[in-house]
């Protein structure tokens, strides 16, 4: 049993352990307490948030403080701050900060609780779902309730789908549509429908071109910027709601050879690795990743997962920017979908061991027992 007081409006910890059925138990006696911050559509800042948490009565009782969030991925947006608090009340060795990005475990300024960042999102992703789909007449899947897919159904050479909008996103689509590409796969991606959104979004999207300089990749930011009015649905269900739900989704992934997974993140220093990712993993599709940097070789290194080399130049996984991974990616895709699409599905028939390795390395992810390692660690830290 998880024994912890949380001591925020809300608790990453309560609703981890509700979504995998680990006992706890929440009292004020127990030696572990916990304060979340940022609830989704919660707006606060940390400062705010830091003077929140009684800091006196941490180091007084000789505490343990894990500090938890779902969807922050930069410790360094409260770095100072938090170094402030923990010299001012000279408690370190009693305060942790949760992290999912393996490039903050080094961090010696601080106790990182680290958790593995597919372990992470999956869990993410399953609270959004039941937060989402609450009162639809839509079933609630877990991911590692998805079956492995086969080809016989295959008709499109892949998968890709988009929400939210960022660069990264926004210049894959371009490339897509500048390549007559979206007629191959099944893709989504949802327009912008104001103009007000647009000017918005393109100066964010400005500043992360003109950082790395797009026109020195051939690519006219203009071009990218007006391909965000085309609209591109998987079918009506696509508008109706947050999130496809799996049972939406799984029909397309049958009929596709493999998955065109486009990031939320593609800094250098981070590792993100969504639901989107995921899906392909257990499915049973080979993908391509519009991510972070060395995406692939962290799957391979950590986790043990097997990528796809065989079909695809994954040389993109070193590439310096986003710009280059983006763009190599797409012209990957391109070569893919220039095959016949029987000698398409042989490519991916071929691998199917290799499919079949990443399932079961996927299932033998346990989220519980990981969770739990996790707090063992900070409590005998």
């Amino acid at each position: 049993m998880i024994k912890f007081y949380n001591i925020s409006k809300t608790s990453m910890l309560r609703d981890m352990c509700n979504i995998n059925n680990i006992p706890f138990n929440i009292d004020e006696s127990y030696d572990l307490y916990e304060y979340h911050l940022y609830a989704r559509n919660e707006q606060i800042t940390p400062e705010k948030a830091f003077e929140e948490i009684d800091w006196e009565f941490i180091k007084r009782n000789n505490k343990k403080l894990i500090i938890t969030h779902i969807q922050i991925y930069h410790l360094s947006v409260f770095e100072e701050l938090l170094y402030y608090y923990i010299q001012k009340y000279n408690c370190k060795d009693n305060v942790w900060w949760y992290s999912f990005n393996p490039y903050e475990v080094t961090n010696k300024k601080f106790n990182i609780a680290f958790l593995d960042p597919i372990s992470h999102t999956s869990m993410d992703h399953e609270l959004s779902c039941i937060k989402w789909l609450k009162g639809l007449d839509v079933n609630h899947r877990k991911l590692k309730d998805i079956k492995l897919l086969e080809l016989k159904e295959a008709d499109k050479y892949y998968i890709a789908t988009n929400r939210t909008h960022t660069a990264s996103r926004v210049l894959t689509n371009h490339l897509l549509n500048k390549k007559d590409l979206i007629k191959n796969g099944y893709y989504s991606f949802l327009a912008y429908q104001t103009k007000k959104n647009y000017k918005t979004a393109k100066e964010s999207y400005l500043r992360d071109f003109c950082s790395h300089n797009l026109k020195n990749y051939g690519v006219d930011t203009e071009e990218v910027c007006l391909d965000v009015f085309k609209n591109h649905t998987l079918d009506l269900e696509d508008l109706k709601s947050p999130m496809l739900s799996l049972d939406s989704i799984e029909e397309f992934y049958k009929k596709s050879l493999v998955s065109l997974v486009t990031e939320s993140i593609v800094t250098n220093s981070d590792m993100f690795l969504t639901e989107k990712t995921q899906m392909a993993l257990i499915y049973g599709r080979p993908f391509l990743i519009v991510g972070n940097k060395h995406s692939l070789r962290f799957l391979k290194r950590y986790y043990g997962f097997k990528t796809f080399d065989y079909i695809f130049d994954e040389s993109y996984d070193n590439c310096d920017n986003f710009i280059e991974r983006t763009i190599k990616v797409v012209e990957e895709l391109d070569k893919f979908c220039s095959l016949p699409f029987s000698k398409a599905k042989e490519k991916v028939e071929s691998i199917t061991h290799i499919l079949q390795h990443n399932r079961k390395i996927y299932n033998m992810l346990d989220r519980s027992h990981l969770l739990q390692k996790m707090l063992t660690k900070v409590m005998e830290g």
